[in-house]
Order: C-alpha cells, then structure tokens, then sequence
C-alpha cells in the first residue's frame, strides 16, 4: 500500500504451497502416458481382431474355395489327358502322309491307292474328323476353366492383400461386392439366387480391404440366414448399391429366417452370435460396424422379420472420413 506521495508503506504477501498441485499434475501426466500406451495397445489389439477375423472367414471358407479351383482344374487335368491322346492320334497321321510323299510320284497306281487307303481307313478308324472338331472345344473349356481359376485368385489376393497399409485410397464398391461374391460362392449352397442391382456409383475414399470383409461377412451371414430357414422355397439375396447425396449405400437383403426383435439391437455387441458353437465368433457384425461407423464415418442398419428375412444397409461418404472431419 502506498501513502500520499506515493511511498509503499505496507504490503500484502500471499504463499501457496503448490506442492499438492504439483503432485497432483505429475500423477495426471503418469496416468495420460498409461492412458495412451493403453490406447496404443488397444489400437493394436483390435487391428489383430479384424486380421484375425478376417482370416479366420478365409479360413472357413478354405475349402469351399479349393472346390471351385478343383471343379474347373478337374476338367482341365481330363481334357490335358484327352488332348494327348488327340496328340498322338494327328502325329501318327502326320508320319504316314510323311512316309506316303517319300518317292509317291515313283510308285505304281496301285501303290498310291493301297497307300491312300491305308490313311483314309486309319483316319476312320481314329476318327480324326470328331478329334480335330473336339480339340477347338476342348481348348475353348480349358481355356474357360483357366480364366476361372484365375478369377478366384485374383478375388483372393483383393480381398485379403489390398491396402494391408490401412490407408484410405480410391475403391469401387461395385467391384468389391463382386469380389465377395467370387469368395462367397462355394457357402450359398442352399438353393440360394443371387439378384445384383449395381446401379453406377462413383469410386469412394476408403480402406478397401476393410469394405470387402463387411460385405463377405454380410453375405455369408445372409447365406447361412436361408440355409437355417430351410424352406421349400428358393432362396433369394439382392444386393444393391445406389447413391444419395454425398454417400454411395450397400443394401444385402435376403428372405432367411430374420432375427427375433428382442435380439435385433445386440447384433453389433462383440461376440455375441446366434450360431452354434464352432461356426461363429461373434465378431463379424462388431467389427464391421467398428469398420464402417468408426472408421468410415459411416452407417450401418438393419431391418428384420423373424421369419420374414433382413436387409442390411451400409452408407458410407463419398469423399472419405477425412473430408468429414474436416
């Protein structure tokens, strides 16, 4: 305090210890540095749950996917042993055309036709004329079966390779949902039609690797909706894509056996599964909703009837989760 002129007379001194406070701020910075080790940590484990899981669906799909690569190697391996066959039947023609112009203008007329005979009778005989008609079959089949092999493996590698980096790229949803399909194939087995309504949507910003498991995940989970039905009536998933405003959507919609209404809001809760112990683990609609909520920004619903069937939709932003959360 100061006086008329201004001299300080008094003063008011305050202390405070701060020793607490400052325990306190060194224990809040030990429990933020735990706190983001745990985060890290549970970052990781949850990326080892969706590679898990994402191999673990390969791994139950394993030979379903070796029976459609053997269906067509199969009838490549036969019409292999049957072109061989073929083969040796042309050479030995070839061979006596050979050794039939070896001084054919020096020969007797009757020479010549004993030895034109002999090569129409052996190309009766071997039926040359069907086996140079069924070669050009037998190569467009191998040829067929080949492009075949070739699309499951490259639906593969797609599915299980693409942007192993997590990061956002360009991806065709159209396409994915037909790569699924490729995978999916060898688990609709119960008389099960596939409608596609792909619609032209435009390429979004995503983790494609991540959006293909979502969608196989959704359609075994409405293949096995229908094998578990087991109605007379044939069963029937539709697929469409569309795009509203920024956001391209996936609807999986299938006529199985639905879920029962008391079940319906716990379908994303982790491991929790209908299915019989053994064939699920409970993790499929949870990371896929992590996948597409969390990750993508995006949306995932369902409408069902027990009894009736369900229609899964996913709505994912065009332009990616950056540019929404920017």
């Amino acid at each position: 305090m100061k006086d008329e002129n201004g001299t300080i007379k008094y003063f008011i001194s305050v202390r405070e210890d701060i020793t607490e406070k400052k325990i306190l701020y060194k224990k809040i910075e030990e429990q933020n540095i735990v706190l983001q080790k745990t985060i890290r940590k549970l970052n990781d484990a949850q990326s080892q749950l969706i590679q898990k899981e994402k191999m673990a669906g390969i791994g139950q799909l394993a030979a379903g996917i070796a029976h459609e690569i053997n269906n067509p190697l199969g009838f490549i391996t036969s019409n292999y042993h049957t072109f061989k066959k073929y083969t040796l039947k042309i050479e030995e023609l070839l061979q006596k055309y050979k050794d039939a112009l070896l001084n054919f203008s020096e020969l007797s007329t009757e020479k010549k036709e004993k030895i034109l005979d002999d090569i129409i009778e052996y190309e009766k005989n071997n039926k040359i004329a069907f086996v140079m008609e069924d070669l050009f079959e037998l190569l467009n089949d191998t040829n067929e079966g080949l492009e075949r092999i070739k699309m499951i493996v490259n639906a593969l590698r797609a599915f299980s390779s693409i942007d192993q980096l997590n990061e956002f790229s360009p991806y065709d949803l159209n396409e994915g949902i037909k790569t699924a399909l490729i995978i999916a194939k060898s688990k609709i087995t119960y008389d099960t039609n596939i409608n596609e309504e792909l619609t032209d949507i435009p390429n979004i910003i995503a983790i494609g690797a991540e959006i293909n498991q979502v969608i196989l995940n959704l359609i075994l989970n409405a293949a096995y909706a229908i094998e578990m039905k087991q109605d007379s009536n044939e069963g029937m998933i539709t697929i469409r894509t569309y795009q509203k405003e920024e956001y391209v959507y996936c609807e999986i919609e299938d006529n199985g056996i639905g879920i029962k209404e008391e079940l319906i809001n716990r379908i994303y809760e982790p491991f929790f599964t209908t299915k019989p112990v053994g064939t699920g683990t409970g993790l499929g609609l949870s990371i896929s909703y992590d996948i597409v909520v969390n990750k993508h920004q995006g949306e995932i619903s369902v409408e069902s009837k027990e009894g009736i069937g369900s229609k899964f939709v996913v709505k994912l932003p065009i332009k990616g989760r950056v540019s929404i959360l920017n």
